[in-house]
Formats: structure tokens, C-alpha cells, sequence
């Protein structure tokens, strides 16, 4: 080895405690907010489309959104343990599951069974803050779109006629700036930051699974009955812990 080398080598050595310190303050810059936006941005996008796809203004189509909400966020009440720290949207959980309850028995109809994943992991409450407290952001545009396709239907006189008390229910914008200031000050790297992100990722599958589950039983109900057998796949297993 050169002299040259052994000075390239010690130059990077003398470089490295530098470039990791750029790392951390880097890290914590962008906190546990910033990795969850855009490490979970495919996710995020898989389920925004699925609903998307759905005409709120259709019934047929505004009963797979409610049940498919009311099996997402059944899985998650699931797997929310009592002897951790209650998640800051917590006390809404029940009130949001009550709500959909109502909406779907308004529309004839009944919230899906969920079979219990065996075993329960139980979600980090930060997880199930991310995805439920920012949930709740876009349910303005939603009910929009579902007052509007509707306005004049016959008999429609307020929101309960209109099986939307899920869409109505209030939302506290102080609960999001909650998280985002508590979360940017979380590390974006290290296991907590690594858990909590794998544990939202949980959530945003238990809202994918729902999604898929509606549209799958749509194929199988308007499958030929020769072919109904094939068609139909269950989901139970998408739901399982790891």
C-alpha cells in the first residue's frame, strides 16, 4: 500500500463520525413523520385508489365503502391492547364503529363479521394514530361527494336519511397537529421509529384486505352459478399477524 492510499484512508476515516452525524441530524429532522409519509406512500395510494374507485353516490357501491370501514377499523380496535397507552384516537374508534353501524343498518343491511387474527399483535398506539387520525382528514371531500350524489333524492331530508353519520362524525383538527408535532419529535430511524412504521403498514392492510374482500363477493354474486365456486376467494388469512 501506497502512501497515497494510507492517506486516502485515514481522509476517510477522519470523514466518517461527520457523515454519520449528517445521518442522525438528518434523522431527526425529518422524525418518525416524515418516514411514515413517505415510506408508507404506496400503501397510503393502494387504499386511496380502492376507494376512489367506488361511486358514494351509488348505493350498492356506498355499501362496499362502509363495510369495508367498518372490517378496517374493526382489525384495528382488535389489536389495541388495554395495557399499553390508549392511542390518542381511541375514544373515537368505538364512536366511529357505532356510527357505520348505524349507516349500514339505514341501508338495510349489516357490518361484516371479523374472525379474530390468531394471535393478536397488539399495534403501537402512535401506528394507530397515524392511520385513524389522518383518516378523518379526508372525510369532508367524501361526504361531499356523497351529498352531492344525492341531494335530490326522494325522501332525503338530513344526513341520517342519508345513512351518513360515519361521514358526519366531527373531526379535530388539533388531534393531527397533536401527532405531527409528537411523531417529528420520534427519531426516523432506530427500532421504535422501525416498529411503529411496520405496525401502520399493518393497518393500511387491514383497510386493503376489507376493500378487496367487498369487491371480491361482488364478483362472486354476479358470477355465473357454474363458475360461482371458483370465483370466490375468502380472505380470512390476509388478516393474520406476523
Amino acid at each position: 500500500m501506497v502512501a497515497r492510499d494510507i492517506l486516502n484512508l485515514q481522509a476517510r476515516d477522519a470523514a466518517l463520525p461527520a457523515q454519520e452525524a449528517n445521518r442522525t441530524a438528518a434523522a431527526a429532522a425529518r422524525g418518525l413523520r416524515g418516514l411514515l409519509r413517505d415510506a408508507l406512500r404506496p400503501e397510503h395510494d393502494q387504499v386511496d385508489q380502492a376507494f376512489s374507485a367506488l361511486d358514494l353516490g351509488r348505493d350498492d357501491h356506498y355499501l362496499r365503502f362502509l363495510r369495508a370501514q367498518h372490517t378496517g377499523l374493526a382489525r384495528i380496535a382488535q389489536s389495541i391492547d388495554p395495557a399499553l397507552p390508549a392511542p390518542r384516537s381511541g375514544p373515537a374508534l368505538p364512536q366511529m364503529l357505532a356510527a357505520l353501524d348505524a349507516d349500514l343498518s339505514d341501508m338495510g343491511d349489516s357490518a361484516p363479521p371479523v374472525l379474530p387474527a390468531s394471535p393478536v399483535t397488539p399495534l403501537h398506539p402512535l401506528a394507530v394514530d397515524y392511520v385513524i387520525i389522518g383518516s378523518r382528514l379526508g372525510t369532508k371531500v367524501l361526504r361531499q361527494r356523497r351529498a352531492t350524489a344525492i341531494m335530490h333524492k326522494a325522501g332525503a331530508t338530513n344526513t341520517a336519511d342519508q345513512a351518513m353519520r360515519y361521514l358526519c362524525l366531527p373531526n379535530d383538527p388539533a388531534l393531527w397537529q397533536e401527532f405531527c408535532a409528537h411523531a417529528q419529535s420520534i427519531p426516523a430511524e432506530g427500532p421504535i421509529a422501525d416498529l411503529i412504521l411496520h405496525h401502520a403498514r399493518r393497518c393500511f392492510g387491514f383497510f386493503a384486505a376489507a376493500i378487496q374482500e367487498q369487491q371480491t363477493r361482488l364478483a362472486y354474486a354476479q358470477a355465473p352459478r357454474e363458475c360461482s365456486t371458483t370465483t370466490f376467494v375468502r380472505f380470512s388469512h390476509t388478516y393474520q399477524d406476523d
